[in-house]
């Protein structure tokens, strides 16, 4: 018996036995049905056919329950029909009218969907869902295959949507949450209106809630307007503005337009580089506030703790001369500053690496001030006199000081009519002014002592 044998005899068995239909099992190929009805083939294939000749008609399998219905049914060419706003034409429709669907496999086999006789996604036994992929070994793994481009498009039609992708643990409060937020939406997140804002974050509290970053050695990049504007090497040096940060500072800043210079050798945290532009710095610090009872804050303040002697709080170089001079130094010129060097040698050192002036004050005086001046008035009294001469008494005096006094008469109206001079009186480690005919030195007498290390 053919398959359009066994359609034929199917609808003629409903049409002419409607009670036998009902009241027992048919069987077309077999005398034992085990169902209402039951198609048996010994060999190829058994199908049960069920047609309309009118493209604008359609052709139904009815599964019903009660007064539910659920249908298997093909369309015609020319149905007109509509699913949801689709085209039904020439379409097959699986559907549950008023109840719920499953799809799927009672074993551990593989759910396949197929389109252009091509497999699109499957669900394998595990679970797992492949768009693109046979065999995924994530929840989810897409593959574009030949086509430009792989991506996951979250999409809303209104202005006040939010799209958000989440990525949550255990905890289904804490997540990491990758958001676009529609133009109409009010709020802040991070102070920032979140109109038309594109944002990841978490809002989990633990301690390592977000890591940001690569496990190679490989660059992290950060761009604005197409372009490379701040990098986080391998190694850990950064970059702003600067695709080849300096390997000598732990971050390296340069005006963004100006070409990349040779870097000096010396080795620091910060790297601050200004190209060739007007009243240009490398690096720029402002203290906008007047602070009271600690002198140490400043625009730029650099203090160094180790026991090198040529190493300095901050150190300024000059690789060439400026147009007038006046206020660069010249080729190979260094200025050293260290700003509150506890304990070194020096506070501030200037050195001209050709010889030249290494400090300049123009329009300006210099003033001293505190308790430990470079310059000052020395009274002779009872206290400071021993015979011919009056001891000097300043912090660290050492016999390689240039020690210079003249006589002051303002302060005492005290005449002097001799010649004085200094001495370095080793046993008491002290500089002395005396009395160069060898008469005693007396009080009340008043000098300008100026003391100029080397």
């Amino acid at each position: 018996m053919t398959n359009s044998h066994k359609s034929y005899l199917v609808a003629l068995s409903w049409l002419f036995f409607p009670a036998m239909g009902m009241a027992q099992n048919v069987g077309i190929g077999t005398n034992a049905p085990s169902e209402k009805l039951h198609v048996y083939q010994t060999t190829g294939n058994s199908t049960v056919a069920v047609q309309s000749i009118q493209n604008s008609s359609f052709s139904s399998l009815q599964l019903v329950t009660g007064s539910s219905t659920s249908d298997l049914l093909r369309y015609g060419s020319n149905s007109g029909s509509t699913i949801a706003g689709i085209n039904a034409n020439n379409a097959t429709r699986l559907w549950s009218g008023d109840g719920r669907m499953i799809i799927g496999t009672g074993s551990a086999n593989n759910l396949h969907f197929v389109t252009a006789a091509t497999e699109r996604m499957v669900i394998n036994g595990t679970g797992q869902v492949g768009i693109g992929v046979t065999n995924p070994i994530g929840v989810l793994e897409v593959d574009a295959g030949i086509l430009s481009e792989t991506s996951v498009r979250l999409k809303s039609s209104s202005d006040i949507g939010i799209r958000q992708w989440f990525m949550m643990g255990n905890d289904l409060t804490a997540a990491l949450v990758i958001a676009r937020f529609g133009t109409s939406i009010g709020g802040n997140l991070f102070g920032l209106p979140v109109s038309n804002l594109s944002a990841m974050y978490t809002n989990d509290a633990g301690v390592n809630a977000l890591a940001l970053g690569n496990k190679n050695n490989i660059p992290l990049v950060f761009g604005t307007s197409n372009l490379e504007r701040a990098r986080i090497q391998g190694n850990g040096t950064m970059g702003i503005a600067t695709a080849t940060p300096n390997t000598n500072a732990q971050l390296h800043v340069k005006r963004p337009g100006t070409s990349d210079i040779a870097p000096v050798y010396e080795i620091g945290a910060i790297y601050g580089e200004n190209g060739n532009t007007l009243e240009g710095s490398g690096v720029y610090g402002v203290t906008r506030t007047a602070r009271s009872g600690n002198p140490m804050w400043a625009g730029v303040t650099g203090i160094n703790y180790g026991a090198g002697t040529d190493r300095y709080g901050v150190i300024g170089y000059t690789g060439g001369t400026s147009a007038g001079g006046t206020y660069a130094a010249g080729v190979g010129g260094f200025g050293d500053y260290g700003v509150y060097a506890f304990g070194y040698t020096a506070a501030i050192l200037a050195e001209h690496g050709s010889g030249g002036t290494a400090v300049e004050l123009k329009n300006g005086f210099l003033k001293v001030t505190g308790d430990n001046k470079t310059a000052f008035k020395h009274t002779t009294a009872v206290g400071n006199i021993s015979g011919n001469f009056s001891y000097l008494t300043y912090a660290i005096p050492s016999a390689t000081d240039i020690v210079i006094v003249t006589h002051n008469f303002s302060p005492t109206a005290t005449y002097l009519n001799k010649a004085v001079g200094v001495f370095w009186e080793a046993g008491n480690s002290r500089w002395c002014i005396y009395n160069e005919d060898l008469s005693n030195m007396p009080t009340n007498i008043t000098f300008n002592v100026l003391v100029i290390k080397q």
